[in-house]
C-alpha cells in the first residue's frame, strides 16, 4: 500500500488524510508494509504530525511496518524540531 503526501500539510487537510490512512490500515495485511511518500512535503503543521504519530502507533499495534519514502528536508526538519524523529523512525 502506498500513500503520497501533499507538499502543504495543515490542519485543514487532517480529516481527509486520516480517512486515507485509516483505509490503508484496513487494506493492509499484517505482513504488508505501508509506504508513505514524504518526498514532496514542503510544509507540515503539528496537527498533521500528531496524526502521523497516531498512524505509526496504530501500525505498530497491527504489526504493520511503515516505510517513510524519500523524506524531504522540510519533513525531516519538522519531525526533528518536534522531537519525533526517534518515535517516527
Amino acid at each position: 500500500m502506498d500513500i503520497k503526501l501533499q507538499s502543504q500539510l495543515n490542519i485543514g487537510l487532517v480529516c481527509e488524510l486520516k480517512l486515507e490512512l485509516d483505509a490503508a490500515i484496513e487494506a493492509s495485511a499484517t505482513s504488508e508494509n505501508i509506504k508513505v511518500d514524504v518526498s514532496k512535503v514542503d510544509s507540515i503543521d503539528t496537527a498533521t504530525l500528531q496524526l502521523l504519530l497516531s498512524f505509526k502507533q496504530q501500525l505498530s499495534i497491527e504489526k504493520i511496518q511503515i516505510d517513510w519514502h524519500k523524506p524531504s528536508d522540510s519533513f525531516l526538519a519538522s519531525v526533528k524540531l518536534m522531537g519525533l524523529h526517534e518515535i517516527l523512525d
